[in-house]
């Protein structure tokens, strides 16, 4: 084996090479493109992380009778989201204490 052979690649090994390197640069285009379009679209403004995360808080408390309660303490804590007025809908059937 020459120097020169040992530094070039079979055909098959270099078109396994183009055909990752494509898939690379495709898969770092789609998350530009998408982390692009997560700032100039305003949706995520709309998504309510901290109420879904205070409902976390409150089952893995044992806390599931003030579930929907948005003033009761977890764990002694306040809670992390804010109810809007006029947002608040229990379940059929349920109402607070």
């Amino acid at each position: 084996m020459t120097a020169q052979s040992a530094l070039t690649l079979p055909d098959s090994e270099a078109a396994q090479i183009q055909i990752w390197r494509a898939v690379t640069v495709a898969a770092c285009a789609g998350i530009a493109l998408v982390a692009i379009t997560g700032i100039l679209v305003p949706a995520g403004l709309g998504w309510d992380f901290a109420n879904f995360y205070d409902t976390g808080r409150r089952a893995a408390a044992g806390q599931l009778m003030t579930i929907y309660d948005p003033t009761a303490t977890i764990a002694g804590q306040a809670p992390q989201g804010a109810w809007r007025s006029g947002e608040h809908r229990s379940p059929p059937g349920f109402t607070l204490r």
